[in-house]
């Protein structure tokens, strides 16, 4: 009997250690707004050799539970793209083409899972964006 308790004990920490939000993803936010310029950067502005990247601003937009409005800026990268990562490159395209549909529609984007609501560099492999 004592060994079924350890066993259960033992299954019981495994779960809850593999189930555990990390911390940051706790901390994300949500940012509403629209789309006013979108933009590629320079690869060498980045951080790794093969990643692209892009920037855009958020013209009158709210972030989480804060209804003042504000101008914010993203920059977002990629992920490498070469040789096996050649998928980041199609979600670059991907987010690159909605942000931009955004803007020439002139509709509302929300963009989720941000780090937080001043903007700044992300990993595009964290976002979720759609138009609305």
């Amino acid at each position: 009997m004592k060994n079924q308790k350890n066993i259960f004990s033992t299954i019981a920490i495994a779960c809850s250690l593999f189930f555990t939000i990390p911390t940051q993803m706790c901390a994300a936010q949500s940012i509403y707004g629209k789309v006013s310029f979108i933009g590629t950067i320079k690869a060498s502005s980045l951080s790794n050799v093969g990643e692209i990247g892009f920037r855009f601003r958020l013209s009158q937009s709210t972030c989480g539970s804060n209804n003042i409005k504000k101008e914010r800026w993203i920059t977002v990268k990629s992920g490498r793209v070469d040789g096996k990562y050649e998928a980041n490159g199609i979600n670059y395209k991907t987010a690159y083409s909605t942000l931009l549909t955004s803007m020439l529609t002139e509709k509302h984007v929300q963009i989720d899972n941000v780090p937080t609501c001043n903007g700044g560099l992300v990993n595009l492999s964290q976002l979720q964006i759609g138009i609305y």
